[in-house]
């Protein structure tokens, strides 16, 4: 099968911000069918479901910002750029219905709220919230840290890293509001830091939240009161010392395994998922290079962005033998730190 996809990637070692990739899962290799010059550090991704608007943080500091392109056929060209209102803007995600787009902006804390005309366009900045509060690492956790947002429940999930957080925010359409929701809210172990989290596709009510500090998912299921923590599961071994900071949290298309990025240790970790929706470790592997900021899954295949290496690398989960492993097929692209399937 042939899948193709998008990478952002930081440039400050190049001047191309996108490539776009081919996948022959039948072959195993990986192929560049273009890359684009663009904005400096378009760290995430995100496309319009009518396929022909995109939109890319643009990470600075201290003024990020938002870009958003039209994507027709082969070709990319920006239409605009707006202020994303904070510093390092990291993450991007979309309503239900494509009407506001939300924007994470790690450095200052805060996440931003645009509405979108039909068409998808940005009719500019329609709510903003700045966090306030901090946690026990006085180096990663000085202050708020938004990192990553996702639209469920009726309103945004916002993952705070330095409040040791999950915020919910109810969207209100008409007045194209955030209203904060504290009982709907998330705590997670102070100093563990969540970054991202996904949501299983046959368990709705469960979020599978990655901690970059603490390099474990927390299992959380939604109760009639609140959000019950049903399990907390390491993605490294026990016998693991050292840097390490977890990154990215993807589903296998079915739900069957869940996979996770390690950077320090440099590796991924595969859970199998049982049928509670509780997680067993299944098996790890080295990513193929350094620093696994994002992957891709694609079939029984992970693609993954190895920032440090300028380098995608592709691994291969052998279900049967329940090994994950490097299948030595690799792509040389400038600092690749996002992936997002077209």
């Amino acid at each position: 099968m042939i899948y193709e996809f998008l990478t952002g990637n930081y440039t400050m070692r190049g001047k191309d911000c996108f490539y776009h990739v081919r996948f022959d899962s039948e072959t195993g290799k990986l192929s560049c069918v273009s890359s684009f010059r663009g904005p400096d550090n378009p760290s995430w991704l995100t496309g319009h479901p009518n396929g022909r608007i995109l939109y890319s943080a643009e990470e600075r500091n201290p003024d990020g910002g938002l870009a958003v392109f039209s994507r027709i056929g082969e070709e990319i060209r920006q239409l605009c750029s707006l202020p994303s209102a904070g510093a390092d803007p990291c993450h991007l995600s979309l309503d239900d219905r494509a009407q506001f787009l939300m924007a994470a902006n790690y450095s200052s804390g805060s996440c931003t709220l645009y509405r979108l005309d039909e068409e998808g366009l940005p009719l500019g900045i329609s709510d903003f919230k700045q966090h306030t509060g901090r946690g026990p690492n006085p180096f990663r956790q000085e202050c708020a840290h938004v990192h990553f947002s996702r639209f469920l429940d009726g309103g945004f999930y916002v993952s705070d890293l330095g409040m040791d957080q999950i915020l919910f925010y109810e969207l209100d359409r008409e007045k194209g509001k955030l209203i904060l929701k504290e009982d709907c809210c998330i705590s997670i172990d102070k100093g563990a830091g969540p970054r991202h989290f996904a949501v299983h596709p046959a368990h709705p009510g469960m979020l599978y939240v990655l901690t970059e500090m603490a390099g474990a998912v927390f299992v959380f299921e939604k109760e009639q009161k609140g959000w019950l923590r049903r399990q907390v599961i390491s993605s490294l071994p026990e016998d693991f010392y050292g840097f390490n900071n977890s990154a990215a949290v993807k589903f296998s298309e079915d739900g069957a395994y869940l996979f996770t990025s390690d950077r320090g240790r440099d590796s991924v970790t595969a859970f199998c998922v049982g049928a509670d929706g509780l997680l067993g470790r299944a098996a790890d592997s080295s990513c193929g290079g350094s620093i696994p900021r994002d992957m891709g899954v694609f079939g029984d295949d992970l693609i993954v962005c190895n920032q440090e290496s300028d380098l995608l690398s592709v691994l291969h989960f052998d279900r049967n033998a329940g090994k994950l492993y490097p299948t030595g097929e690799a792509l040389r692209i400038n600092c690749p730190v996002c992936i997002m399937p077209l």
